[in-house]
This record gives C-alpha cells, structure tokens and sequence, in this order.
C-alpha cells in the first residue's frame, strides 16, 4: 500500500491534507510517517460504537503527540466497518476506498508462512476535480473525556485472523 502511495497520490507535491477512516489502527504513527514527512496534516475518525472509543488512550494521545488531529465519526452508535483514506490536492481530490486498515499487515503485507491466512488487501482510488471538495469529517475530539473500552489485546494485529483452525 505504501508503494501505491507513493506512485499514485503522494507524486501530487500540492496534497496538504488527508482524512483517514479506519476500524483498526497502529498503536505508533509510524505508518504516516512518509506522509507526515511531506508536511501533509493527518486527520483520522476515530472509531467508537455505543458512545465508546474502541482505541485505548494510549493510541489516541500518542497519535496526538505526533501531530495527528482525531475527529468523531458522523454516527457514533454503530461501529463503522470503512477503510477510506481521502487526500487533498490543490486541483484535486484523491479519494481510496477498499479494505485497508491503518495496520502493519495491511499497509507492509507480512511474510508468507505455512497455514496461515492472510488477508489480500483491495482499494479502489477515485481522482476529483473540485475546487471546493467534500470534507469528511466536522466535529473534532478536543480535550474533553472520552469513554473507552478496554480489551485484552496480546499482538498488534490483533484484528487479523493468523492460525488456521484445525479441523478434527
């Protein structure tokens, strides 16, 4: 996914903006950091079901600490299942939507290894001309007390389904 960045979005020197939606993020920003880099401002919805951010604080401040601006989602009662990375462009608007997670295994892949599932990765990237674009996001989180859930997470992929179950 970084490659196709990097050849089909980011060669626009004039992207000074983008707005992430994703289920699943990366504990460390590190995966913005080619974006980051560039001086592009990140902002990402932050996902939450039932009032409930579904993050832990740790993610949220660290995020925060590197720039990053999080935002609440539009309906913050079912839990958005969207992966949409939206950059913008002075002349345009590059908009990708498919099945990418801000995650290690999504953006980097992982090595192959026998009876293992992996997840093939698919995005659609839709190109606009708009002079005045759709923003996706309006109500940004500031200081105010969140509610979180805690779970019990033991890998940072957590989300992904690795083993392949036996079957006796």
């Amino acid at each position: 996914f970084q490659e196709f960045l990097a050849s089909h979005v980011l060669s626009d020197d004039s992207i000074e903006l983008v707005e992430v939606i994703s289920p699943y993020i990366k504990k460390l920003p590190e995966l913005l950091s080619r974006i980051q880099e560039r001086n592009i401002k990140v902002r990402i919805q932050a996902p939450f079901k039932d009032n409930y951010c579904l993050l832990d604080k740790e993610t949220i401040d660290v995020y925060k600490k590197a720039g990053v601006r999080w935002y609440y989602p539009d309906d913050n009662i079912r839990k958005n299942h969207s992966k949409v990375y939206r950059f913008y462009g002075s002349e345009r608007v590059y908009t990708i939507i498919g099945s990418v997670n801000l995650t290690d295994p999504a953006w980097k892949g992982i090595e192959s290894r026998p009876k293992q599932i992996y997840n093939i990765e698919s995005a659609v990237l839709y190109i606009e001309s708009d002079e005045s674009p759709f923003h996706l996001f309006k109500k940004e989180i500031k200081d105010e007390t969140l509610k979180f859930i805690q779970g019990e997470i033991s890998e940072e992929n957590w989300h992904e389904r690795i083993e392949i179950p036996e079957i006796t």
